[in-house]
């Protein structure tokens, strides 16, 4: 395998390893009896399901958006909050795992500026501060983050791709710091924010194999996985 393939290689598994790391805080409360919570489903797929978080009527807190959604249709089954954001673990604190993901596609040759937004799925829900991370890779990029609502800055990062030998240390060492990637942290508790990515001049001027690349984004509470 050659080096620009073994770098998109190693990349990809980043992403890999990135996926499911968000966690999201829901408030807490006193659950229903076991008995009125018996007739409920207690996993779904790999997945332990307890409450204030459930699948089906009597089986969640209502009002807060702590309704699952168990699709069985997939080997094996897949648990989403609301209809689009996956689970991958409920913890018994009121801690989710999930994955948040943005798949930008560029246009070769044009230099553009994306805006996307995320917003938790019920109004007791909240991305905890500190530890998460917004997680962009891309080439020649900036991003600044914002309040879903205002203009308030939440953070700015950018990232260049011009040293391919740089590159392949920081992806082989599983590293983000403005070499292919970089990462903005919350440090507020949120329910929803906003972010933009533009294109600088070096997008027009990188190596074929990077000028098609979709630009990735993701949250994650931790980003330091080693290659194996």
């Amino acid at each position: 395998m050659g080096a620009a393939a073994m770098l998109l290689a190693t990349m990809r598994l980043l992403i890999m390893c990135l996926t499911t790391s968000v966690v999201i805080l829901g408030t807490s409360g006193a659950p229903p009896s076991a008995e009125e919570l018996a007739h409920c489903p207690k996993a779904c797929g790999d997945v332990n399901i307890s409450y204030p978080y459930g699948v089906g009527n009597g089986c969640f807190r209502p009002g807060g958006g702590f309704e699952l959604t168990c699709d069985d249709t997939t080997k094996p089954p897949k648990l989403f909050l609301g209809n689009t954001t996956e689970i991958h673990d409920i913890y018994t604190d009121g801690y989710v795992n999930a994955s948040i993901i943005f798949n930008i596609a560029t246009t070769p040759g044009v230099l553009g500026a994306y805006n996307r937004s995320w917003e938790t799925p019920g109004r007791s829900l909240y991305i905890q501060e500190g530890e998460t991370k917004l997680l962009v890779i891309g080439c020649g990029i900036e991003v600044n983050m914002f309040h879903a609502d205002s203009d308030e800055s939440l953070g700015y990062c950018s990232s260049t791709c011009r040293d391919i030998a740089v590159m392949q240390k920081e992806a082989v060492g599983m590293s983000c710091s403005g070499i292919g990637c970089c990462t903005i942290t919350f440090h507020t508790t949120i329910s929803a924010f906003r972010f933009s990515v533009t294109q600088g001049e070096e997008a027009q001027q990188l190596p074929s194999m990077f000028a098609n690349a979709t630009i990735k984004a993701f949250l994650a509470d931790a980003y330091d996985y080693p290659p194996n």
